[in-house]
């Protein structure tokens, strides 16, 4: 295996179909899909979820071809969002899945039924924890670009909740010296949806 192999990775894309018909099939396909592979049974609930959605999605298109009404357009649409927003949660949990075992990656992502592109490693935003200048002061960075809740813990059981933000990046203060802690994020998506949690950081506060 040569450098630029190892310095690759697999990643899960959706590319999303503006066509709601193109849009409807799918995420269809990608329930169908997860459902069927063995690798996302911890995936269960929310692939259920997009199943769930995407007939209602299916139910309020027929509607809208039939009475193809203001109040139906906007109920249709804001079912699409949702579908989106379900697909994007899943497509966190392909990766996650796909980043445990680098060398399935390729037939993991696959067997979601989402498309791969090899990116290079070098550069890539990871999640990470970092002491600020100031004591007590952490610079927070999220994998993945967009707004993040972020929360923190001792002894990840209780957890303290930190403002969200508008981007990946957050600059935290107020963390007690010498402490060890654990720091994670989500992605937090339209209509006050929101992504599981990242695994840990760790920090110990300087």
């Amino acid at each position: 295996m040569n450098e630029n192999t190892l310095n690759k990775q697999a990643t899960a894309v959706l590319n999303l179909p503006d066509a709601i018909n193109d849009f409807i099939i799918f995420a269809q396909k990608v329930g169908r899909m997860m459902d069927a592979s063995p690798y996302f049974s911890a995936s269960s609930p929310l692939i259920a979820k997009l199943v769930a959605d995407t007939k209602t999605l299916d139910d309020l298109e027929i509607v809208c071809v039939a009475f193809p009404l203001p109040t139906n357009t906007k109920a249709r649409d804001a079912a699409r969002v949702v579908v989106e927003n379900d697909l994007r949660g899943l497509r966190l949990d392909v990766q996650k899945v796909a980043n445990a075992d680098p060398l399935n990656a390729e037939t993991i992502i696959t067997s979601a039924g989402m498309s791969v592109k090899m990116i290079n490693n070098r550069g890539k935003q990871q999640n990470t924890a970092t002491n600020g200048i100031e004591t007590g002061t952490v610079n927070l960075t999220a994998e993945g670009r967009g707004p993040h809740n972020w929360r923190y813990s001792t002894d990840e059981k209780e957890w303290t909740y930190l403002p969200g933000n508008r981007t990946s990046k957050l600059t935290a203060t107020g963390f007690t010296p010498g402490v060890l802690y654990s720091y994670q994020n989500q992605m937090a998506l339209t209509n006050d949806q929101k992504t599981e949690w990242s695994q840990s950081v760790k920090l110990r506060i300087r």
